[in-house]
């Protein structure tokens, strides 16, 4: 688990979202959610399209 402040988590996010394959945000709850839904985003926009 990384700690950072939170004027912080914007550019962390953006690093996790580079590495989205292999990173995994636990908490705070409502990043983890966000990184959840973005995740679902893209399984729905190379699934639902690539038939």
């Amino acid at each position: 688990m990384v700690k950072f402040p939170e004027r912080s988590l914007e550019e962390f996010c953006r690093w996790v979202y580079r590495f989205m394959g292999n990173a995994q945000l636990m908490s705070p709850q409502h990043l983890a959610e966000q990184h959840q839904k973005f995740a679902r985003a893209l399984i729905n926009r190379y699934s639902s399209k690539a038939t």
